[in-house]
């Protein structure tokens, strides 16, 4: 799992989240015993005390939209994400023209996978003058996830109309959206120029530069399509054939936890991809953040797909682990066709825009909902039965792996009496985990009772809070459609599963 920075976004989202809504109520008089010790709690982190503290207060007062808020955020903050959307709705039904409460439906509207309810209730609060900032921000978001550039040009075209301040990740975001790279390089000049000691967006605007000098990049969809490409397992990941800059087929893992193509120092040294730029890339371990090149690769061939002039991240590694491996590639490129992954019959398919997965499934499949964070899928995970929650479906990723941030809130402990502490090796050094036992997992109309699950620190750089990671030891288990353009995952489990 590899990410290039993006400008600061998504990092201690939760933490920031909190602390806005319980400074805003704080500040405001008169304020209730009630409000008072639950927003005491809010800070503290004792979400479930507060949410009960904020629901006495709540029925004594039902009138009171401070309490509300409140009430609503505790019960969000607790993992009592059903009662929390109900709470928001009803909040939004009887103060329509409150922003903060708009705000809040958006916002449990879109961790309950409904991306197109939570643009709705955030487009009410953009008119405000102390909120729309905020609103325009979060609605950008909402059209980055449902991949609409579209929408997203014309929201902050109305933005800048109405004089609403415009965030510097959002502009950065819709510039490299923008489908024509000079006007891409063009707009992140400018954003450049206004914020100078910004060492990522220097990175991207280098990088923008050298890929347009070069004439941009170019991706072909297939001209026949279904087109298909063999799926084999190399040291346990499932990979699949790349044709790079012409050679003969190198078998890179699909890895769908991965925003970028990321190939092996050996690899580049053997085809001998020139640098465009240097940007600071993101792994998992101990390292996290660090320096790395960026390569071109003139062109790239897969499933039928051809993209001309594409960067590609230099794997930087602390192990002869990772030299096993050419590199991984994710979903990005392929997406706006439709994706076949069968892993036991050996195939990855492209098939067009407007397939229906039960053309490639038959009946028997069942959608999710999907949130695509740069290419990368988000899909909601029930644990002991609640949520349901945020999980990266991750083919790179072996083993499935809880949040030691978000677990807790569901009543999982990590034994560390029993098991002490467990090492894992990322692409940025090592982890560790704790290990929790008796946690049931449930997704689509199929659960897991594991008997002992990974417990660690899951990076938080996504714009909703991720419970955890969905690792081979599940997804083995099924084939797969990736619906881009329909926004959904489609999964069938194999028989005899």
């Amino acid at each position: 799992m590899s990410r290039i920075g993006e400008f600061g976004a998504g990092r201690g989202w939760a933490a920031a989240a909190l602390l806005l809504w319980a400074s805003w109520l704080a500040a405001q008089e008169p304020i209730s015993t009630g409000l008072a010790r639950g927003i005491a709690l809010l800070e503290e982190g004792r979400y479930e005390e507060a949410a009960g503290v904020l629901g006495k207060a709540h029925r004594q007062d039902p009138g009171n939209l401070r309490i509300a808020i409140a009430r609503t955020k505790a019960l969000l903050e607790a993992a009592r994400w059903p009662e929390a959307l109900a709470s928001a709705e009803e909040l939004a039904g009887r103060f329509p023209d409150d922003p903060e409460a708009a705000l809040l439906q958006g916002d449990c509207r879109l961790y309950a996978f409904d991306p197109a309810g939570a643009g709705e209730a955030y487009q009410r609060a953009l008119e405000d003058r102390r909120w729309g900032s905020t609103a325009l921000t979060k609605a950008a978001t909402v059209f980055q996830l449902r991949r609409d550039e579209e929408g997203l040009s014309r929201l902050l075209w109305g933005g800048r109309v109405e004089g609403t301040r415009v965030s510097p990740n959002v502009e950065a975001s819709s510039a490299r959206l923008d489908p024509e790279s000079s006007r891409r390089v063009d707009r992140l000049r400018a954003l450049s120029a206004r914020l100078p000691d910004s060492e990522e967006l220097q990175d991207e605007l280098r990088l923008q530069e050298a890929l347009a000098s070069r004439g941009g990049t170019l991706v072909s969809f297939p001209s026949e399509t279904p087109s298909l490409a063999r799926v084999r397992e190399i040291y346990r990941e499932p990979s699949i054939p790349l044709r790079l800059n012409g050679t003969r087929d190198t078998w890179i893992a699909l890895d769908t936890g991965s925003d970028s193509l990321l190939l092996n120092e050996d690899l580049i040294r053997r085809l001998n991809l020139p640098v465009l730029s240097e940007t600071t890339a993101e792994g998992w371990g101990y390292r996290g953040r660090r320096r790395t090149h960026v390569v071109l690769v003139e062109s790239l061939e897969a499933a039928g797909l051809h993209i001309q002039r594409l960067p590609a991240l230099v794997n930087v590694r602390d192990s002869e682990f990772w030299s096993n491996k050419a590199g991984y590639i994710g979903l990005g490129p392929f997406l706006d066709g439709v994706v076949l992954y069968d892993r036991r019959k050996g195939r990855f398919g492209l098939w067009p825009s407007g397939t229906k997965p039960q053309t490639l499934l038959g009946e028997r499949g069942f959608p999710l909902p999907v949130l695509w964070h740069r290419g990368v899928p988000i899909v909601p995970v029930l644990l002991q039965g609640r949520g349901p929650f945020p999980f990266l479906l991750d083919t790179g990723a072996p083993y499935t792996l809880l949040s030691s941030l978000y677990a807790p809130r569901v009543g999982i402990r990590v034994n560390s009496g029993k098991y002490g502490k467990l090492y894992g090796l990322g692409q940025s050094g090592a982890f560790t985990s704790g290990v929790a036992e008796q946690v049931r997992i449930s997704m689509g109309p199929k659960s897991y009772d594991r008997r002992i699950i990974f417990v660690t620190d899951v990076p938080q750089r996504f714009p909703v809070p991720l419970y955890g990671i969905l690792g081979r030891d599940i997804l083995n288990d099924y084939r797969m459609v990736f619906d881009g353009p329909g926004g959904q995952v489609v999964l069938q489990a194999y028989d005899g599963d």
